[in-house]
Parts: structure tokens; C-alpha cells; sequence
């Protein structure tokens, strides 16, 4: 009878568990009420907390709502759009979410004593950016998408022209350039936590998946096996002291520097295993997007610092979520590379929103020197910030990048010995180099939610040396526990590693 009891006991406890248990992230749709168009990167936060999500390019979301009260409000705010509240418990039962365009009218609102030109809030935007953006000591949830592929159409863009190394002919090389895939492809996310502190950062990873392509990892291990022998010994300059290596391109060589062996040691110690990466290189990866594409200080935002190379418009005032924005056009003169738009607060002027690429038939770091060839064909940005305790901050970022190279050089590596003459050259091999490719970066930086912290808290943290990728085959928020995360676009849902 007390077994019986017990067992009760235990099926009473647990079957209420199990019957209540919601889901408790939220995944919809955000559209126009009336045209049922979708509202692209939407500004989504849990009201009362620095916790939040953005819409993706059509109109997707995902929110998880762990830890938060069912009545608690999640508000959407959207440019030109009335703002709008729902509990928890709303949320988590519908997957549509409608908003209406204000009513608004954008040149009926007075704004300060007197009409501000529109290079006046140009000025006013510089002048008060440190006060509105300042260096905050803070936790940020962080997920990190990127995205990279690089097409390579031209299998013999490398070629061996001649060779008496027995490592490695000709032959041998056409078979690899020929398992070079049409494109290479890197899709990488990550969700970490980021500490800040004085100017400082740190990053503890929670989790990473990479979506990689096998076939990258066959070659790897291809050109592994036929031609690590042959470079490991460049590196090493040989096993005699007298023996060197120097590579030779036209008029100019160079003689390559040998690892010395407690440089070796040290390499071997820091060697990355399958799915490591280095947490140094993500974190300097990711601070990289935010300040360039996000920051007056990272270089892009010249509309800004150098307003004499560009042309303003102000359309007018309208409304992003409880905040009155000036609406402001810009396109470049001869001299200025960007058009795009901002959304300035009308009171702090700060930045709220922001979207800028290069103007049609602009390029930049156009440069072709001795074989050698760099092009910089687009950059976009498209920036959300968030107004925290403490000033703004970069809630969302969509960067892209579109750059060109190319090497159309002659290229020669030499094994020679020391003599105290002329140095004897033992072997020559000889690269005909005809490469041109393209390189296509997508980056997005979602902050998920921020902590003010104390400077005590931050020096407590211990930043690994490595970040664990768990190889995924396609997204899957399951991947992720149904935490927050940036709703895939229907091209990355179709996306799987071959």
C-alpha cells in the first residue's frame, strides 16, 4: 500500500509538471495591418528590461521568454508605426503580430524654438556623440551570425611551371586545384557573452555551431597529406643549419624566416583542434563589425565626420517606438562614397537607426600595383540602437562586404645551401599565379540582452582560449535550445552542408 502511495504520489507531482509546461519562446510574424506586407528588422524588447529581439529581412522573429513573467509586455516598434504592447501570455499564442502606420503628420511637429538646418543636426549628431554613445561597463548577451563565400570559377588559376622537388610537380597540382569546390562557403554562429569594461572586452562563449562545407575539410586534409611534408620543411628551413629557403617574384625575394624551436614548441601547445577556434579571434572578429559598421570612430561613417562630402535632406520628423526622430537623406558628391539614411533623435541627438551602402558606381581602396589587385565594391550597414540606463547602445547590426583581389604574378620558392661565395641553389619550384575572386562577408551582431556590472565583476571574468563548434548539417533553432536568436532568412533555411 505505501509503494502504491508513492507511486501516486509521484504521478501527481510530475504529470502537472509535464501537462503546464509551456514553450516559452515566441516565434511569429510582424506585418503592416493593412497591407500584410512584412516589417523588416523591427525593434522588439521584453518593457522594463534591456532583454529583446529584432525582426529579420522578412518579417521573422524568435524570443525566448524564460524567466519573464506572463504578464509582463513585449513591445514592437517599428519607423512610421505606432508602437505595440502584448503580455507574455498573448505572445506566446499568436504567431502574427500587426502593427499600424502612426497618424502622425511629419511637418506638423514642432521640435525646438527654431527649425535646425540640416547640417546643424549633422553637427549636433558629432558634437554629441561621445555624451550619447558612451563606454559602458556591462554584460551583453550577444549572438554572432557570419557568413562568408568565395566562388572560385578558375580551377588552374594556379599552376606549377616547373619543379625538381620531388614533393610536388605539376601534375600533382592540377589534381588539387581540381577538388577546390566552385565556392567556399563559412557559416558560423555564436552566442557568448560579452563583459566590457574602460575600454576593455572580454567574451565567455555559451555555445557555437558551424554549418561547414565537407568538402572544404577534404581538401584540407588532401593538400595535408600530399604537400605538408614539402611546406613544413620551408618552415623549418630544413633539418641543416646551412640549408635556407627564399621566395623570388620578379626583381624581389626574400629569404623565409625558419621557426625557430621554441617557437614550435609554443605552435604545437596552441594548436586548434577540428572545430576550434581561437576566442581572441572571434572576440576581435566581432568588435571589428561593431565598431566599423556601428561606430562614428571605426572609419565608415564619414557621412558624419566629413559632411562636406555629402548632400542632406530632411524629410521630416516621424515616431520609432516612444521617441520623435528626424528623418534625414544623404547621398555623396564626387568625393564621398555612401547614400543611405538616419533617424536622429530630436532631443539627444543621437542616432536611432541607420542604413547606408556605396552609391552605385562607387568603390573604394581601388588599388593594382605590380601584379597585385584590391577592390572594395560595397559595404552596407544597417544599425538599430537601443536607449539603455546609461546612454545608446548598438542593439542590432547587418553588415555586408563585397571586395575583389587578384594576383597575376610568377612566383618561385628556392632551396639553397651557404657558401662563402655564392650560395648553391639545391631546388626551384616554379607557381604561374592567375587568381581572380570575389569575397562576399554577411554579418549580424544581435544583442540579446544587457546587464550593467561592476568593474569587480568584470575582473573576475576569465576569457577561454577556445571556442567549441559543434558541426551542424543546417539552422535549427533546436540547435540553440529555442534561445534568442536571429530568425534565418529563407535562403540560410535552405543552406546545408554537402
Amino acid at each position: 500500500m505505501n509503494s502504491f502511495i508513492k507511486v501516486l504520489v509521484i504521478v501527481l507531482v510530475l504529470i502537472p509538471v509535464g501537462a503546464l509546461a509551456q514553450d516559452t519562446t515566441a516565434t511569429g510574424y510582424l506585418v503592416d495591418s493593412k497591407t500584410n506586407e512584412p516589417l523588416p528588422f523591427a525593434n522588439i524588447g521584453v518593457d522594463g528590461r534591456f532583454k529583446g529581439t529584432v525582426t529579420n529581412m522578412e518579417g521573422h522573429y524568435i524570443l525566448n521568454l524564460s524567466g519573464i513573467d506572463q504578464e509582463s509586455y513585449v513591445s514592437f516598434s517599428y519607423i512610421g508605426y505606432e508602437s505595440r504592447k502584448m503580455s507574455v501570455a498573448e505572445l506566446l499564442n499568436t504567431s502574427e503580430v500587426r502593427l499600424k502606420q502612426t497618424a502622425l503628420k511629419l511637418d506638423a511637429v514642432e521640435v525646438s524654438s527654431r527649425p535646425l538646418k540640416v547640417k546643424e543636426i549633422v553637427e549636433l549628431i558629432e558634437e554629441n556623440y561621445d555624451k550619447n554613445y558612451p563606454k559602458q561597463t556591462a554584460k551583453r548577451r550577444v549572438f554572432f551570425h557570419k557568413f562568408e563565400k568565395v566562388p572560385f570559377p578558375d580551377k588552374e588559376m594556379i599552376s606549377v611551371k616547373k619543379s625538381n622537388f620531388e614533393e610536388i610537380n605539376a601534375e600533382l597540382m592540377s589534381e588539387l586545384m581540381a577538388l577546390v569546390p566552385d565556392t567556399l562557403i563559412e557559416y558560423q554562429d555564436v552566442m557568448l557573452d560579452l563583459y566590457s569594461h574602460d575600454g576593455e572586452r572580454k567574451i565567455v562563449p555559451i555555445s557555437a555551431i558551424s554549418i561547414e562545407e565537407g568538402s572544404q575539410k577534404d581538401l584540407e586534409k588532401k593538400f595535408e597529406q600530399n604537400l605538408g611534408k614539402f611546406f613544413g620543411d620551408v618552415g623549418r628551413g630544413g633539418e641543416d643549419e646551412d640549408i635556407y629557403y627564399k621566395w623570388r617574384s620578379g626583381i624581389f625575394s626574400q629569404e623565409i624566416e625558419s621557426s625557430s624551436s621554441a617557437d614550435s614548441n609554443k605552435s604545437k601547445e596552441t594548436t586548434l583542434k577540428p572545430h576550434e577556434k581561437s576566442a581572441s579571434n572571434v572576440k576581435s572578429e566581432m568588435l571589428s563589425i561593431m565598431k566599423g559598421y556601428a561606430s562614428l570612430h571605426g572609419g565608415n561613417w564619414e557621412f558624419i565626420s566629413s559632411p562636406g562630402k555629402y548632400r542632406y535632406k530632411k524629410k521630416g520628423v516621424t515616431v520609432i517606438g516612444e521617441e520623435l526622430v528626424y528623418e534625414i537623406s544623404f547621398r555623396p558628391k564626387s568625393r564621398g562614397l555612401y547614400e543611405g539614411v538616419m533617424y536622429v533623435s530630436t532631443s539627444s541627438y543621437a542616432i536611432i537607426q541607420l542604413d547606408y551602402a556605396f552609391k552605385k558606381g562607387k568603390d573604394d581602396e581601388n588599388i593594382h600595383l605590380l601584379g597585385f589587385g584590391h577592390s572594395m565594391n560595397n559595404k552596407t550597414g544597417r544599425i538599430i540602437f537601443e536607449k539603455g540606463s546609461n546612454g545608446y547602445y548598438a542593439k542590432y547590426i547587418n553588415a555586408h562586404k563585397h571586395e575583389s583581389a587578384s594576383i597575376e604574378r610568377n612566383f618561385s620558392i628556392i632551396k639553397k645551401k651557404r657558401r662563402w661565395f655564392i650560395d648553391k641553389t639545391l631546388k626551384e619550384i616554379k607557381f604561374d599565379v592567375n587568381a581572380f575572386f570575389d569575397t562576399y562577408g554577411y554579418w549580424e551582431i544581435l544583442v540579446v540582452e544587457k546587464n550593467d556590472i561592476q568593474s569587480s565583476d568584470f575582473e573576475q571574468v576569465v576569457q577561454p582560449k577556445t571556442v567549441q563548434f559543434k558541426k551542424e548539417y543546417a539552422f535549427s533553432s533546436e540547435a540553440w535550445n529555442n534561445s534568442t536568436v536571429i530568425a534565418p532568412s529563407t535562403e540560410l533555411k535552405k543552406y546545408k552542408r554537402k
